[in-house]
């Protein structure tokens, strides 16, 4: 028993371990309404769950640990999602935001772990 125990609490306990204490795991989902590209590279998109700007990466810089190259996949994933008005969902592993509609804003917004056209 302790053996089967152990086995089901191991996989849960690694999850628990790669979370940052305090950090929420959002899943964001809607529409992309608006995407632009700023001076400074900065690629920002206006989704229906916040309704303001959220940046989701740099396409000159790296931000938030973000690669150039998956910038540049997500501008174009953030183009057709804003083209078709299909549904995204946009994943964060935040340590501050509480829900989607209360994530900072700009650059400041937490980077996204996984940004989805469904």
């Amino acid at each position: 028993m302790s053996r089967l125990l152990l086995r089901l609490a191991s996989p849960l306990f690694a999850l628990l371990m790669a979370t940052p204490a305090g950090a929420a795991v959002l899943t964001c989902n809607g529409t992309i309404n608006q995407v632009r590209l700023v001076t400074d590279g900065s690629l920002q998109v206006l989704p229906s769950w916040r309704g303001d700007w959220v940046n989701l990466c740099n396409i000159n810089t790296i931000w938030k640990s973000i690669p150039l190259e998956v910038c540049k996949r997500l501008h174009a994933s953030a183009l057709t999602a804003q083209a078709t008005q299909g549904t995204t969902s946009t994943y964060y592993a935040s340590a501050t935001a509480t829900s989607c509609g209360t994530m900072a804003t700009g650059t400041t917004a937490d980077a996204p772990t996984s940004f989805t056209n469904q």
